[in-house]
This record gives structure tokens, C-alpha cells and sequence, in this order.
């Protein structure tokens, strides 16, 4: 099917996200291919590996489903059972629709809840009170930071650290010759 018929009736705005959409997919389906298959090589040919290899495709594809969902629901993609639907009356059809649209949003919200509560803790916010629906934030007390949980084998960058040094002003500069200062001065001092 030519360009233009695909894109008949679509502003150009929505052609643009759809793309950007679509190179996004790609772009993340393209890395973990790539990733595995220089981890299998690097496995079976030279009995080594990226360490951090399967966690970083796990991530990325966690990214791929969310994405491609929210972008098969755009395009009407999702297969559906509708032998139900093809014996129900109109009115009936309409229901069924509906209760399908309030699961899924249901179902959305408990997703984010959960994923909240997770990375909250990455970044130092509160998590959510309530058992499946949030009902408030947590109260945090100033000792029970925990941000900054490393994953198991994505480290994270020391200049991630620093910069949230500087901003919780724990550190004033990025600047360290004092460290290298004191460490001279130590090791220049005569034991006792």
C-alpha cells in the first residue's frame, strides 16, 4: 500500500508521532537483538560476556511491550475474541465495550501504582499507601533515604551521584584536589 494511502486523512502531526513511535520500537527491538547476539558470541566464542547484557535487554523490553502496546491500542492492533460480542444485541455490545474500557484503565492504574512504588525508591520519592489502589503518599523520614538502589548489574554513573551531592548540598563542586590533598598529607605523616 503506497505512503499516501496509509497516511490518507492524518494530519501531518500524527504522521510525525507515529514515526517517531515506530523508529523508537524499532530502534529498541534492533539493540536487543543486537546485545544478544554479541552476548552468544561472545559466550560460545570466547567463553566471556557483557555483564550487564541480559539485565540491559530485560529493561529494554519491558520498554518494547509498553510501548508497543500503547501504540497497537492507537492503531487498533490487539487481536480480540468477538464471538461473544457477534451474539449480543447492540446495547449489549456497547456494555461490554464499556466494562472492557474500565478494566483496562483499572488495570493501567494498578501497573502504575506498582511501578511507582518500585522505582519511588531510585529516586527518593515516597511510596504509595493502600494495598492495590493508592490512597496517599508515605511518610519519609529523613533517614530512610534510599535512593540510588543500583540494579545488579547496570551500575550507575559516579557523575549521577555527584550531581545529586551537589543538589542535596551534601557537595559543593565537582572539583576533588582536596581528597588528593589530604590523601598526600596522610600517607606523608610519620607513623607513631
Amino acid at each position: 500500500m503506497p505512503d499516501t494511502e496509509h497516511h490518507h486523512g492524518k494530519s501531518r502531526v500524527s504522521r510525525f508521532i507515529d514515526e517517531i513511535e515506530e523508529t523508537i520500537i524499532a530502534i529498541i527491538l534492533a539493540l536487543m537483538v543486537t546485545i544478544t547476539f554479541i552476548n552468544v558470541v561472545l559466550r560460545y566464542g570466547f567463553n566471556s560476556g557483557l555483564i550487564w547484557g541480559l539485565e540491559m535487554v530485560t529493561f529494554l523490553f519491558a520498554w518494547l511491550v509498553l510501548l508497543g502496546i500503547s501504540y497497537a491500542v492507537k492503531k487498533k492492533l490487539h487481536l480480540g475474541v468477538d464471538a461473544l460480542l457477534n451474539i449480543c444485541s447492540a446495547p449489549s455490545k456497547r456494555i461490554l465495550a464499556l466494562t472492557a474500557v474500565i478494566l483496562c484503565i483499572l488495570y493501567a492504574l494498578l501497573l502504575f501504582k506498582g511501578s511507582w512504588d518500585y522505582w519511588a525508591n531510585f529516586a527518593n520519592l515516597p511510596q504509595t499507601t493502600g494495598r492495590w489502589f493508592p490512597t496517599g503518599f508515605e511518610e519519609m523520614k529523613r533517614t530512610s533515604y534510599r535512593s540510588w538502589y543500583e540494579v545488579i548489574d547496570i551500575h550507575m554513573p559516579d557523575w549521577l551521584q555527584v550531581m545529586f551531592k551537589i543538589i542535596e548540598g551534601k557537595q559543593d563542586s565537582l572539583i576533588v584536589s582536596h581528597e588528593a590533598e589530604d590523601r598526600v598529607e596522610k600517607i606523608s605523616e610519620p607513623e607513631v
